[in-house]
């Protein structure tokens, strides 16, 4: 495990009315992890037929809630034979061999008992803790029974993670969350929960109040995602309270922030802390687009910020690259070098978005940009010319040796069947940009006089990022 704190929320079930409790064990030892080959569980009007439950299964049943929370805390405490250790990158958790099922109260369905373990049923409200003996063959189970007649949800359970930095790493003053409880009883009005029933998880402190995540009976286990200026965060439970605590008031993190109680720097280090990704919000750039990934790196980078629409962002990706955007871009992801003497084109007013960026990238210091040398432009920069595939190649090369003086290039040729047309002052940074694979073609050739959409773009700068 990393040196990092982690504050560990794990996923829970519905909170109905609590009612007495029975227990009716049908089966075997907790160590049986396989039933026979066709044996089903059978759900009816929402319960489970005991008296035909398979041999091998562990099946207990309760009525009291409380009660059915310690078993299936006793059951994920002693779940070392099958415990979680799968990484899911997309949803930002460990995924566990343990399903959260809730059906209708006339449900009818049967649920292969192949690989089941345990089930523990909540009679309050037809749900069941299922453990099976894999993290697959839970996750199989989950996408069977989410198909099913009669099944509200079904879901893998998982312990997502909070990564804190060290920063982070110390607990609430015992009087501030005697505090929080405190309020958060009075707030919540409610006569059956008790201040111990309350968990408490301490994100780190901003303006003079603290971000927590309260979770207190209210387990509804269905993901939450609350997005807070441009980072998602995730939580498993529905109810879990995600608020900014100061002078005994709880305020929901987004109305927080929404009212300038935190401040955008103060979100960001929370995201960092607690691993939320970034939202891209381009309604044109999808996740299954090619270039997605290579526009997303640059948005979180803060490179790329799109075109207002109508009020909404969108990247345009097919949309030809201006030189004064890509040298823009460039500029941006550098961190905005400094230079004490820019360059200054006749073409290029002094105000505009790109000024600074034309400065740096035309100044001897830095050497990306000449402008045009030679023609009836000759001196100018051409910022709203669409840039081509030739010139930010060699833009991007004259970048690599104003970061790294070292650079080299050893092929002597490109391969592609089109390099013949590479212009003269474009030959060695072509060679350079194939050999780095910051230029892969286009459609077989590479085309080094042609136009680069904003997605190609994005996609050579990233490309380019990640070599130096």
């Amino acid at each position: 495990m990393r040196n990092r704190f982690k504050v560990i929320l794990a996923i829970g079930l519905t909170l109905t009315t609590i009612l007495g409790s029975c227990v009716t064990t049908c089966a075997a030892s907790a160590g049986a992890a396989e039933a026979a080959e066709g044996t089903v569980l059978v759900i009816e009007n929402g319960g489970i037929k005991e008296e035909i439950c398979p041999e091998n299964v562990v099946f207990e049943t309760y009525d009291d809630l409380n009660e059915y929370h310690s078993a299936v805390k006793s059951l994920d405490s002693s779940n070392l034979k099958y415990a979680p250790d799968s990484y899911d990158g997309k949803e930002s958790r460990y995924v566990s061999n343990c399903v959260i099922l809730r059906v209708n109260a006339d449900a009818a369905l049967e649920i292969s008992a192949e690989h089941i373990v345990t089930v523990i049923q909540y009679t309050g409200n037809h749900s069941y803790y299922i453990q099976y003996d894999s993290e697959d063959a839970a996750g199989e189970a989950v996408k069977v029974l989410n198909e099913t007649e009669g099944t509200i949800y079904a879901a893998q359970n998982g312990i997502y993670i909070w990564g804190l930095d060290e920063s982070a790493q110390n607990d609430l003053d015992p009087e501030k969350e005697a505090a929080i409880r405190a309020d958060y009883l009075e707030m919540r009005k409610d006569p059956n929960l008790k201040a111990e029933e309350i968990e408490i998880d301490y994100l780190g402190t901003w303006q003079g109040g603290d971000v927590i995540v309260i979770r207190a009976g209210l387990i509804i286990p269905s993901v939450q995602k609350i997005q807070i200026d441009k980072y998602i965060f995730t939580l498993p439970n529905e109810s879990d309270v995600f608020c900014f605590y100061k002078d005994h008031t709880f305020t929901p993190l987004k109305e927080a922030y929404e009212k300038g109680l935190l401040k955008t720097a103060d979100i960001a280090e929370l995201a960092g802390r607690c691993g939320a990704k970034v939202a891209l919000p381009f309604k044109d750039v999808k996740e299954g687009d090619w270039f997605y990934p290579y526009v997303y790196e640059l948005y979180c980078q803060d490179v790329v910020n799109g075109i207002m629409i109508e009020g909404k962002p969108c990247f345009f990706p097919a949309l030809d690259t201006s030189r004064a955007h890509f040298v823009q871009i460039l500029y941006l992801a550098l961190n905005k070098p400094a230079v004490e003497n820019g360059a200054q084109f006749p073409d290029v007013d002094m105000g505009a978005f790109y000024a600074d960026a034309v400065k740096w990238a035309g100044s001897e210091e830095a050497g990306v940009t000449t402008g045009y040398t030679e023609g009836s432009r000759k001196g100018e920069f051409g910022p709203m010319d669409s840039i081509t595939r030739e010139q930010m190649a060699v833009m991007l090369y004259r970048c690599a040796e104003y970061q790294n003086s070292g650079v080299t290039v050893t092929a002597k040729s490109t391969g592609f069947p089109d390099e013949w047309k590479v212009s003269g002052f474009a030959k060695e940074a072509m060679l350079w940009a194939v050999e780095n694979k910051v230029i892969t073609g286009d459609q077989g050739r590479l085309n080094p006089q042609g136009t680069v959409s904003r997605a190609v773009c994005a996609t050579m700068v990233q490309r380019y990022l990640k070599l130096y």
